[in-house]
This record gives structure tokens, sequence and C-alpha cells, in this order.
């Protein structure tokens, strides 16, 4: 999701979202990790980074995990306080406030791909190894753009809900040099008698799974496996996949 919602389409995000993003299988895959990787389920504490409206948050919940979500767009925070999502902090995921605190963190819907510094990176996961308690686990998702030939360029879909419709619209240029993707997106959005479009342009990292491994590693993770979205028992996608890591001394 682009940072385009967080302001002129915040009160559509969780329409287009949960039209889109499998968050049922992200939280199953984070009790999964917890199960295999963790202490287990029972009583665990998960730090949801970049939570947006808690629509995955409203899951691990339901799952009876204790859930904290972080994220810097107050009116997506506002829309996850007012649905009763969890303990809410608004922060910025590359200055976590928290210290040896949680079980589990998760950093889903690629939003590590943002950050197309690698300062930026290294402080997310830095940040991440700051908040686990020894033996905690940490699962990221990324997209990896690879293999280049069935990476996909342009792509667009249509939403509906009532009276309203969604139509977006995605052209993506990645440049193999810098190793970023610009993302030029627009939404046309008909709700009742009103149309209007929203348009905006996000740069996206192109990332590995060897190099989001490295700055786990530098990080103080220990990388455990990278399997794709979201089922440990599958390898890497085209689309990218998720990387499970552990902070040692668990």
């Amino acid at each position: 999701m682009s940072q385009v919602e967080y302001g002129p389409l915040a009160e559509y995000y969780e329409l287009i979202n949960e039209s889109c993003v499998p968050y049922d299988g992200q939280a199953a895959l984070v009790c999964e990790v917890l199960e295999a990787f963790g202490e287990g389920r029972r009583q665990a504490r998960v730090l949801d980074v970049a939570c947006g409206p808690g629509l995955l948050s409203r899951r691990l919940l339901d799952c009876g995990l204790d859930v904290v979500g972080i994220d810097l767009a107050e009116p997506l925070l506002t829309q996850a306080a007012a649905r009763n999502r969890g303990r809410l902090v608004r922060g910025d995921m590359r200055r976590l406030p928290f210290r040896a605190r949680f079980n589990a963190a998760c950093c889903l819907l690629h939003s590590v791909n943002y950050m197309t510094r690698d300062e930026d990176l290294a402080a997310v996961f830095e940040g991440i190894a700051l908040v686990l308690e020894p033996g905690g686990v940490a699962v990221v998702d990324f997209i990896a753009y690879e293999p280049r030939r069935e990476w996909e360029a342009r792509w667009s879909e249509t939403i509906r809900a009532g009276p309203v419709e969604i139509i977006t619209e995605h052209d993506q240029t990645p440049d193999w040099v810098s190793m970023v993707a610009v993302d030029r997106h627009r939404y046309t959005i008909r709700d009742g008698d009103r149309t209007w479009t929203v348009s905006g342009e996000d740069h996206l990292r192109i990332t590995s799974a060897g190099e989001m491994c490295r700055f786990a590693e530098t990080a103080g993770l220990e990388p455990l496996t990278v399997c794709g979205k979201y089922d440990l028992s599958v390898g890497l996608g085209s689309d990218g996949g998720v990387l499970v890591a552990r902070k040692a001394g668990g």
C-alpha cells in the first residue's frame, strides 16, 4: 500500500487492502513461526511494525496474542484505535521506542522495501533486534523483484463495495543499477455521485533474500529460513518472500 493512502485515501485504506492483502495468511504465519522457532503462542507478546489501521493486529489479537502496533501514519492509527485493534504507539519503524520486550516482531506488507537507503534498512533491523527478548523471532516480508524476467511492471485492479468503486493502476520502472523501482500509481474513486483521482509515486528498494539475511545478521539476528508468502513450506517466489530470524540467547 502506498504512502498516498495515509492522506486523501486514508478512509479507503481498509477497503483496498482487505481485498488484496492475505492478512489471514500473515497472521497464521506469525503463529506458526512462534510455535516452530519461538517460545510458542501462549501469552506471546508481538509487535506489529508498520501496523497501519490494525488489519493484521486484529487477527493476531483474535489468535490470543498480546499485540502492540506501531505506525507513523496518524490517520491510520486513528482508525485502528476507533476499532479497538490493540495497544497502539505512533512512531518511526527506524527508531522503535522499545527494548527487549517482545517474543516476536513482524514487519509485513513489504514495508522494508520503502527503506531505499542502507542506513534506513539497517536501522529497521537493529530496532527489531533491540525490541526482541532473547529467543524472540522476527518475521519480515520483502519484494525481491526476482527473477527479473517475471517482474510485472504494470497492473490494475477494480475494488467494489456498495456504492464505492476504486480502480488502482500501477506502473513500475526498475533501475537495476541503483536497485530502486519507481512505482507510479493512480487511484480513481467513485463514491456515490462523486468521482476523483489521486496519483502518487513511491520508491521501492529492489532487494534479495541474501541481502535481507545480511542486514539481519549485522543487527544480531540469526536467519532461520526464507519462505514464500506466507507459507513456511514453500520457497521464495517471484513476488518475494518472508525472512524469519531469531535473536540469540533464548
